[in-house]
């Protein structure tokens, strides 16, 4: 993995903080920086003496980030379109590559300025704020590949999925492999309504029964942006009763497509971690 010198080319990586690549935030940079496979596992990213790691599928440039008085947690982020303008910073790790059901090669649509959304399936209809860029070619890495990377004396603590509508697909293609990872935050779809083609992502009708069946707990699920009033009006859901409960009412809703995404939090049934601290798990939900 490299780093980009003024001119655009890519340059040995030195010194501490970022192990990855970043380039300028032009056309140049942003070409070199989609030019990077992926060329170790991750388990040779990280110290040996690392003990807990946070796993960030589809980061874009603002990786998630360990409470305040973390010193020790590594995170390692996937990012295969903008990874490059992802700024450096200690114990951070930036991957070019998508994670997936499946390790190949991929084509992704990248979508808005800035390539603020990037996913491997197309949406479900054209929405305005999801209009094609431009479509790269990255490495495509399996969630099994990820989760068998990291030693097994470090404990996946956390690991957050933002994947444009394939992250039920990866997950539950990882098996048993999952139960590594202790706490647990998804981007998943309600309402029955598909944001992307050819993939499934509900929350009731794919994820909440999945992750149930294989030992996570839900611990809380809130719409984001406008789907936010819909789940119990605000509130959210908290716990398996509730889900249930929501689960029950939402059945009848029909197939459609549009965009109502949420956020939904697990955590592994008798994990003796703490919860973890930092802006992407809300402090309220424990």
């Amino acid at each position: 993995v490299g780093r980009s010198d003024r001119r655009g080319a890519l340059s040995p990586m030195a010194g501490q903080g970022t192990q990855g690549f970043r380039a300028g935030r032009g056309r140049a940079g942003l070409t070199a920086c989609l030019t990077l496979l992926l060329s170790r596992p991750a388990a040779a990213l990280l110290d040996m003496n690392a003990t807990r790691v946070w796993i960030n599928i589809g980061s874009h440039i603002d990786p998630m980030l360990p409470g305040r008085n973390d010193r020790t947690t590594q995170v390692i982020a996937f990012e295969p379109a903008v990874g490059c303008l992802v700024r450096p910073r200690a114990r951070l790790y930036v991957v070019h590559a998508a994670v997936a059901a499946e390790t190949s090669l991929g084509m992704i649509g990248v979508y808005n300025a800035g390539g603020v959304s990037s996913s491997l399936t197309a949406p479900s209809q054209s929405f305005a704020y999801k209009e094609k860029q431009r479509s790269l070619v990255v490495p495509v890495i399996s969630m099994r590949t990820v989760l068998s990377s990291i030693p097994v004396k470090t404990d996946i603590h956390f690991m957050k999925t933002d994947m444009q509508g394939t992250d039920f697909s990866a997950l539950s293609s990882a098996g048993t492999l999952l139960q590594r990872v202790h706490y647990l935050r998804v981007e998943c779809w309600i309402k029955n309504i598909y944001t992307y083609v050819g993939v499934n992502n509900d929350f009731c009708r794919h994820l909440f029964p999945y992750m149930t069946s294989i030992g996570f707990e839900l611990l809380h699920m809130h719409g984001n942006s406008k789907a936010r009033k819909e789940v119990n009006n605000y509130a959210g859901v908290r716990g398996h009763a509730a889900a249930v409960e929501y689960c029950e009412r939402e059945k009848a809703e029909k197939q459609r497509v549009g965009t109502f995404e949420a956020d939904a939090y697990f955590r592994r049934a008798g994990t003796r971690l703490e919860p973890p601290e930092g802006r992407d798990w809300p402090s309220d939900i424990n």
